[in-house]
């Protein structure tokens, strides 16, 4: 599953970002994956992390909170169109592909914990297969 986010200030879209990793940051540092510059949001404010079979938003003790739908938020499941207040900002959340995304977790369940099994389970299981022409 992948998500689009859009960051808006003052009603227009200022950055749009693809979330295609399992974790993804929030906050006013630089080394956050979506930096935000404004003094309501915390250095390190909130994550985004792929968990089973969806995402999950936790507000990492941020001073002024995150919000969904008007409501104070600790921990929330990403349900699609989903949009979460930081600071002065708002993030547009769109889940553009439904699939999941896989878990290395379930890999190592299913195909054992070393490596080698694991990339034999997912060679075997893969969707999609290229031959050469």
């Amino acid at each position: 599953m992948t998500l689009k986010i859009i960051i808006i200030k003052e009603g227009k879209p200022v950055q749009q970002v693809t979330m295609e990793q399992t974790r993804l940051t929030i906050g006013r540092r630089a080394q956050c994956d979506i930096p935000i510059k404004d003094p309501a949001v915390s250095g390190n404010h909130a994550e985004i992390e792929f968990v089973g079979n969806g995402y999950i938003l936790r507000d990492l003790g941020s001073t002024n909170g995150v919000h969904v739908k008007g409501r104070q938020v600790k921990e929330y499941a990403i349900k699609g169109e989903d949009l979460i207040t930081i600071g002065e900002h708002q993030l547009r959340i769109q889940m553009i592909d439904k699939s999941p995304l896989p878990s290395r977790h379930r890999l190592g369940l299913q195909a054992g914990k070393k490596r080698r099994k694991r990339l034999k389970f997912a060679r075997r299981r893969s969707p999609i297969r290229l031959t050469g022409t």
